[in-house]
């Protein structure tokens, strides 16, 4: 097991910061919208934002603003806890752990090739980790953040990703480099079945129970031959129905799930909902703007009921975020920082 390193910054000294002026140390995050920027890819240093729920203020580089060091390269996903929140830096090969309230440095976990999405429950984190570009299995990584050590390495498929509690017993990874769907029992941590589904899972939904959905994109052209997307229905890791888009040129992605239980998702910059129940894939646009270029990030936030839309732009430049109602109106739009990938959404 590898033990956490921890970088603790004893009598901080207050600085100029770049969210005009402020310092970050005597700001409250315990509650609000955790933004995730991921930065430039080469050279650059991922940037995490707050949003302040209540005062409608966004804060800019708090990390680096708490902390006085740049959080790292590339910044890729976040996930909290009741006193912490744990932030994965892909590139750096580390998770960030800092306090929820102050968002001071609490330690850093390294000992990670390639980290990509993370969870926590019932004390543990679940890290996905690529491993390497070289088409070799990833793992899913357990981590217990208190005593600061990786407990196991669960090899699963090809490029994991995204991933969803099922039930409280197991945990649904989607694999997007050879295909797959991993199982994984929580209790044993230990895989427990691999499932195939069409090309290129790109994000899993719980859905109650033992039911859950995953969202393939389908190949790009770009790939070879081109296939369309579709959205597979499992239960007890079993598959029970899966609906097929009708274009070779529909590739969605970031499912999520609403208040309302129903099904959201990604494709050609529009949001497409489908009804509460439904299995079969909507074509019609929820939601579009012209001034959309693309939707790289997407969630949905149950306090404020609003759904948060990522543009990347030109991934090279400052991007945007757009907050839309349950009216498909976009309430208001922040400047986020560059290539703006994740949300976390504290309760």
């Amino acid at each position: 097991m590898k033990k956490i390193i921890f970088s603790v910054f004893v009598g901080l000294t207050m600085f100029a910061c770049r969210d005009r002026g402020h310092s970050g140390h005597d700001r409250d995050y315990s509650q609000g919208v955790i933004i995730v920027n991921e930065g430039l890819f080469s050279g650059g240093s991922g940037n995490i934002q707050f949003y302040n729920s209540s005062t409608k203020e966004l804060w800019d580089q708090v990390f680096d603003s708490v902390n006085n060091r740049p959080i790292g390269s590339i910044a890729q996903s976040v996930a909290y806890s009741n006193d912490q929140v744990f932030i994965v830096v892909n590139n750096s090969n580390k998770i960030e752990i800092v306090n929820r309230k102050t968002f001071e440095s609490e330690g850093t976990q390294y000992g990670l090739n390639l980290p990509d999405e993370i969870l926590y429950w019932d004390g543990k984190l679940f890290v996905t980790e690529w491993v390497n570009f070289n088409g070799d299995r990833g793992n899913v990584v357990i981590v217990d953040p208190h005593a600061g050590t990786i407990l196991k390495r669960i090899s699963v498929g090809v490029t994991p990703s995204k991933m969803a509690i099922i039930n409280g017993t197991h945990l649904a990874v989607v694999n997007s480099g050879d295909s797959t769907i991993s199982y994984i029992n929580i209790a044993n941590q230990s895989l427990e079945k691999t499932m195939e589904v069409n090309q290129n899972p790109n994000s899993v939904v719980a859905l109650g129970g033992s039911k859950f959905a995953v969202l393939c994109g389908g190949n790009p052209s770009w790939k070879g031959k081109e296939t369309a997307g579709s959205l597979h229905f499992f239960e007890f890791g079993n598959e029970t129905s899966r609906s097929v888009f009708s274009q070779m040129t529909y590739h969605p992605t970031l499912l999520c799930k609403n208040a309302n239980n129903q099904l959201g998702y990604a494709l050609d910059g529009k949001l497409l909902l489908m009804a509460a129940g439904s299995t079969q894939v909507t074509e019609t646009a929820w939601f579009s703007h012209p001034g959309i270029s693309g939707i790289y990030g997407m969630g949905y936030n149950e306090t404020d009921q609003h759904w948060w839309i990522s543009d990347a732009k030109d991934f090279s430049s400052r991007g945007t975020i757009y907050r839309v109602n349950q009216n498909a109106t976009i309430t208001d739009s922040l400047l986020a920082g560059i290539v703006p990938r994740n949300f976390g959404f504290l309760k």
